[in-house]
């Protein structure tokens, strides 16, 4: 149930048609996300996913669709843009930190496979080898059909998909943190990673 993280390549992912995917929905051991950015998806699909309109109107945005089976896990990371994140159908659980704990998540390296990343579970903490997370106050939030979270950029999360869930979201940027968000993406593609 645990979103597969690779040490040099980050989040791995393998190709597979939706219908083989869907199929597997609900049916024993969750594999991981199907997910997809829009400007990817089929006209048709992607036409039905579009960002909110204070997302869809700033200078960087990129929107995606997201299917996964209860039991699913992404571990606690951030990311630099802003994030919009509709549950269609299902339920999930956000586990979220503000920046103000930066240092009492143990973030990785900037250089590791996963860069907005962080060592702490927040499911299962090991305090003796993370004593600062002790000092974090989390805020959670469970969202079902209809629900939209508001992540600000930066901000830690945790996701646990309760229910099998279809969801799509938006990272947004503005300004000069739209040309950071893209210049990110862009130094992302050039290492080869995946997330």
């Amino acid at each position: 149930g645990q979103v597969v993280l690779d040490p040099r390549r980050g989040l791995g992912t393998t190709a597979e048609t939706f219908e083989a995917f869907a199929r597997g929905v609900g049916a024993g051991e969750p594999r991981g996300y199907l997910c997809g950015a829009a400007r990817e998806l089929p006209p048709g699909l992607a036409g039905s996913l579009p960002a909110p309109s204070f997302a869809a109107a700033a200078p960087w945005c990129v929107t995606k669709l997201w299917v996964g089976d209860a039991g699913i896990v992404s571990a606690l990371h951030r990311d630099l843009s802003h994030n919009a994140h509709t549950v269609i159908e299902g339920r999930k659980r956000f586990w979220l930190a503000s920046p103000a704990h930066d240092a009492d998540l143990y973030p990785a390296a900037p250089w590791s496979s996963m860069p907005n990343g962080c060592e702490v579970d927040p499911e299962a903490p090991d305090l003796s080898r993370h004593p600062r997370f002790a000092r974090v106050r989390a805020l959670v939030a469970e969202l079902g059909p209809g629900d939209t979270l508001l992540l600000p950029g930066r901000w830690w999360h945790h996701v646990r998909i309760l229910k099998p869930c279809v969801s799509v979201n938006s990272f947004f940027a503005r300004g000069a943190h739209a040309a950071v968000a893209a210049s990110a993406d862009a130094l992302k593609r050039l290492r080869g990673l995946n997330r």
